[in-house]
């Protein structure tokens, strides 16, 4: 078994009903995290936090490393001061408040809900004195989940389960997991525009990969980063990668910028 698509949660709650629907089976190899599989999806519940999301992700690509550009998605519940309950939302922006560490999701699919600015914070916060959707993972789940796949294919998606008229204190398990039954309808029109962008990423190397590594010594380190920046300069760009470079290093330093730059041009089509 080999999943594509790897779905975190933070709580049991709000993991039943996708489990539920996608008719996911417990994976018994697991006596850490309740993870649930099929063939295709993956669905890890983490814990509450950045630290309990990080290490969960960690084990889970561990037990299931086979899969080349993995689909992964965040998923759960937040809160925002004028958003009404049960409103799905995905990140343009992710701020990770206590480090004041930003990331910024590739949008380059037709995102069928709207987007918005995600705050990541280590204690619920009930002032909404940003215009954020509040939250206590998104950040230390995007930054690790660029280790494990492609920019495109990551994304983080909320359900609005308090604001300023219906406080975090209501939010029950049993609310929770009622909630995010009719969000199960955006939540997996997001996933299904990424796995629609996953299959124009090719299955094993990226094109110009061998060339370059015959043309110039990389560290194993950097030979995972020119893997992911080839691959993310294939599906943005339809130039041909350009030849001269004066070594590896500054190859990849193109790269970056380029791809980072084709991205943010994209995203403002």
């Amino acid at each position: 078994m080999s999943p594509n698509t790897f779905i975190f949660m933070a709580l049991p709650s709000e993991a039943k009903g996708l489990i539920t629907h996608l008719k996911l089976k417990r994976w018994q190899g697991s006596r850490v995290y309740s993870i649930f599989v099929n063939d295709h999806y993956c669905v890890t519940v983490t814990g509450i936090g950045k630290a309990a999301m990080a290490a969960a992700m960690g084990y889970t690509f561990a037990t299931f490393p086979q899969t080349v550009n993995p689909l992964i998605v965040n998923v759960g519940i937040a809160g925002h001061g004028q958003y009404a309950l049960g409103t799905v939302l995905a990140a343009k922006k992710i701020i990770d408040l206590d480090s004041r560490r930003c990331f910024y999701p590739q949008l380059v699919y037709a995102v069928p809900v709207a987007t918005e600015i995600v705050a990541s914070v280590s204690t619920p916060d009930t002032a909404y004195r940003q215009n954020y959707v509040y939250e206590m993972e998104a950040a230390a789940f995007y930054e690790t989940a660029l280790r494990f796949s492609s920019a495109e294919l990551i994304q983080v998606v909320k359900v609005i389960s308090d604001n300023k008229d219906s406080s975090v204190e209501q939010v029950t398990p049993q609310w929770v997991a009622a909630l995010m039954i009719p969000a199960l309808g955006s939540i997996l029109a997001v996933i299904d525009e990424l796995s629609t962008l996953r299959v124009q990423l090719p299955e094993g190397e990226p094109l110009d990969y061998q060339r370059v590594l015959a043309q110039w010594k990389f560290t194993v380190s950097q030979q995972s980063q020119l893997k992911k920046l080839l691959w993310r300069f294939q599906v943005l760009s339809e130039k041909p990668l350009p030849e001269a470079f004066e070594s590896g290093s500054s190859l990849l330093g193109w790269l970056e910028q380029e791809v980072d730059q084709l991205a943010v041009n994209t995203t403002l089509l």
